[in-house]
């Protein structure tokens, strides 16, 4: 070595080649390492088979095997792995407000599961909007109509189909009293609940017609009888002690009023509580439909129910109401001897100053 080179030693480039061979090496590695991101997200996007690779790669890289488990579950199978997926259980509510409560207790997450909150209905039908306004959505709010009858008790059927599906339908048999008012008694034991039932009462007369009686053309009348149970409660809502089965909602005199709410269904001015469903005449008719109850062809109306003789008899049910002896279907209310009184009132029908009676024992007119 001359002493130029010596004296020069430290001029010579000994090192630099090193630091660029360092330099190419870690430019090798990232280039790789990009490499391989770029392949991990082309398995991600492109096969179940490389998203389960690539889970577990990442994952197992991490020391986490439960994590590295997890990872390749794709819940809804809509080839996007849970964790990066906006909703695991495809029921249009998104995860992160379903988030990992337990709302049901059946171990399963809220957003994995179809049913958050175990009433039958699936989330995705109930969706995150809130019917009754009690500040919890549908979704998890075990009655979403808030009418005091469970989701579960209700079920998404359509009763009335009016469009509402009963757990969300204030009136769930369209009868137009509301479920809350209903409820799931069942008074008939029919096997129906009140809600659902279109004749709580078993009367043979439904509710719609029961609840929606306007009595006399007056405000809407829901007990009629005013002793507490409203009609279509009641088995006897008229007050005249002649059950609602029986009566039915004819309307026998045609006022305008059926039967089952008309305290004098034949018009003849006594009540269907006086008259009863006895039957005087035989004539399969009975008194309180009964134009003629006593079949002496002497109109009730005319008779009434007083009681001329005092024989403990009302005259519409006598046969002879003056106790002449002569029966009322052979005096007739005509009245022969123009004193405004009928024959079958008059004690003397031909004013002759004998009375009817007599004439009868003697047998003279």
């Amino acid at each position: 070595m001359s002493s130029f080179q010596r004296d020069n030693l430290h001029l010579l480039p000994t090192t630099a080649p090193r630091a660029r061979r360092d330099t190419s090496l870690a430019k090798a590695f990232f280039a790789g390492a990009a490499v391989g991101l770029c392949l991990v997200v082309l398995f991600q996007f492109t096969s179940p088979v490389g998203m389960n690779f690539a889970g577990r790669s990442m994952n197992l890289a991490a020391g986490d095997d439960e994590g590295a488990a997890a990872a390749g579950v794709d819940s809804n199978k809509d080839d996007v792995w849970d964790m990066w997926d906006g909703d695991s259980d495809e029921d249009g509510i998104s995860d992160t407000i379903e988030s990992h409560r337990d709302s049901d207790g059946d171990e399963t997450p809220d957003y994995l599961d179809d049913d958050s909150d175990g009433d039958g209905i699936t989330d995705k039908t109930e969706q995150e909007k809130d019917t009754d306004l009690d500040g919890k959505a549908d979704y998890l709010d075990l009655d979403s109509d808030g009418d005091e009858i469970t989701d579960a008790e209700e079920t998404d059927a359509d009763l009335d189909e009016d469009g509402d599906a009963n757990y969300l339908d204030a009136d769930s048999d369209a009868d137009t009293i509301v479920d809350r008012v209903e409820t799931i008694a069942d008074p008939d034991e029919d096997g129906t609940p009140n809600y659902l039932d279109d004749d709580d009462d078993g009367d043979g007369t439904t509710d719609l017609e029961e609840a929606a009686f306007n009595y006399k053309a007056g405000p809407l009348k829901t007990d009629v009888d005013r002793d507490g149970t409203p009609n279509y409660l009641d088995l006897e809502s008229d007050g005249d002690e002649i059950l609602d089965a029986t009566e039915t909602n004819k309307d026998t005199d045609n006022d305008g009023t059926a039967d089952l709410y008309d305290v004098d269904s034949d018009a003849d001015h006594i009540s269907d509580k006086v008259e009863g469903e006895e039957d005087t005449d035989a004539d399969e008719i009975p008194n309180y439909l009964d134009d003629d109850s006593d079949a002496d062809e002497i109109k009730d109306v005319y008779e009434g129910g007083g009681d001329q003789d005092h024989d403990n008899i009302p005259d519409y049910l006598d046969d002879d109401t003056d106790n002449d002896g002569v029966s009322d279907l052979g005096e007739t209310d005509a009245d022969n001897d123009h004193d405004q009184i009928a024959n079958y009132r008059d004690s003397d029908s031909d004013g002759d100053g004998i009375t009817d009676k007599l004439e009868a024992v003697s047998g003279k007119e």
